[in-house]
């Protein structure tokens, strides 16, 4: 299934979502300096980073201040805001197929390791872990880039082009780079989508049911919703020459598949015109259709590109995601693998061409 053997999560904002415990812990911690926080929203930013970082950084707190900040926090947190925490839906059934599927997997967080344990043993979450591997108390291994390295020296006969980070901030997006690994930015975190595309994740899963397809997949750049009703997955970027053939290979697919395809004729004149709106207006009127009662949804493939590059949106169905994915997806993938020989041969025949 997935190219990878080792699976490392992120916990907060990506297995669970913490938001009610990390914002009134910080909440309550802020008080203690006569600082008022009304809007729990607005402590949002402290989901994810490491809590000495984020006191000095949102509070200009100095390094004592800060520390002592973390301390009044674990006071509030230790005791009830550990608990005011829920796993996102369809992470219990991601985990468990992973396993069943022999991957092994680990969690890497910045929050101390004797909290992460707690949690997920609260959640039963934590049978699915080879290891849980998180800060310490006093300070030190805060950094993701540390915490991911010591995760990784616990797997020390695992290839680490077979290993990918997956998390909802930019910190776990660099800590993977600073170890050589790949990485998943997930979107439904606590990272904005411009705050993990800008620290450059390797893939971006909009939802928890395609963390699973992207790890399949790793020529896909990103599975993202759209209106609820409707995936758009992105393909990594192509050379543009080959805009045409890819919309053809993927609409052939789809077909194969039984799905009805928007615009089949169009998506290489498309690609030739820079129609970069096309998308938005397909899936609009897609959507619409469902709206309107209409029996089946076309599935959208929709060619963007730049001045040396292409990538495709392929809009599928929620409810045939699962049914037309993957020879969508084995068909993107195998189209990438024969570009190099594709090219080649272009070459050859324009030389013939021009003798």
């Amino acid at each position: 299934m997935t190219p990878y053997e080792l699976i490392l999560f992120d916990l907060d904002g990506t297995l669970t979502d913490p938001k009610t415990g990390i914002t009134k812990s910080v909440q309550y911690a802020l008080s203690k300096y006569g600082i008022i926080v009304e809007d729990l929203d607005s402590l949002i930013p402290f989901i994810g980073p490491p809590l000495l970082d984020s006191f000095r950084h949102f509070y200009g707190f100095d390094e004592d201040q800060a520390r002592q900040a973390v301390a009044f926090y674990r006071e509030y947190f230790s005791v009830t805001g550990i608990y005011e925490n829920a796993v996102f839906p369809g992470i219990p059934e991601l985990l468990a197929r992973l396993t069943a599927s022999g991957k092994r997997l680990a969690v890497a967080t910045s929050k101390p390791t004797c909290f992460a344990e707690q949690i997920l043993r609260h959640f039963g979450l934590d049978s699915y872990f080879d290891h849980i591997v998180g800060s310490n108390l006093d300070g030190t291994r805060c950094a993701k880039g540390e915490v991911v390295a010591a995760a990784l020296a616990l797997f020390p006969h695992v290839d680490r082009r077979r290993v990918i980070m997956v998390g909802d901030r930019e910190h776990d997006i660099i800590g993977a780079k600073a170890n050589g690994i790949a990485s998943m930015a997930v979107s439904y975190g606590y990272g904005s989508l411009e705050e993990l595309e800008a620290a450059g994740s390797g893939q971006i899963a909009g939802s928890v049911e395609v963390i699973e397809p992207l790890l399949a997949f790793p020529i896909l750049h990103s599975i993202e919703p759209f209106f609820g009703e409707r995936f758009v997955i992105r393909t990594v970027p192509s050379p543009f020459e080959f805009g045409v053939l890819s919309a053809r290979v993927l609409a052939d697919a789809a077909e194969a598949a039984g799905a009805e395809v928007a615009n089949a004729e169009t998506a290489g004149a498309d690609a030739a015109s820079g129609d970069t709106a096309s998308v938005e207006a397909n899936i609009r009127a897609a959507h619409e259709a469902k709206k309107a009662g209409a029996m089946s949804v076309p599935v959208a493939i929709n060619p963007r590109h730049t001045a040396d590059a292409v990538s495709f949106e392929v809009n599928l169905p929620t409810d045939r995601f699962s049914e037309l994915f993957p020879p969508v997806a084995e068909a993107l993938t195998k189209l990438h693998a024969d570009l190099p020989a594709i090219k080649r041969e272009a070459a050859r025949l324009e030389r013939s061409c021009r003798k």
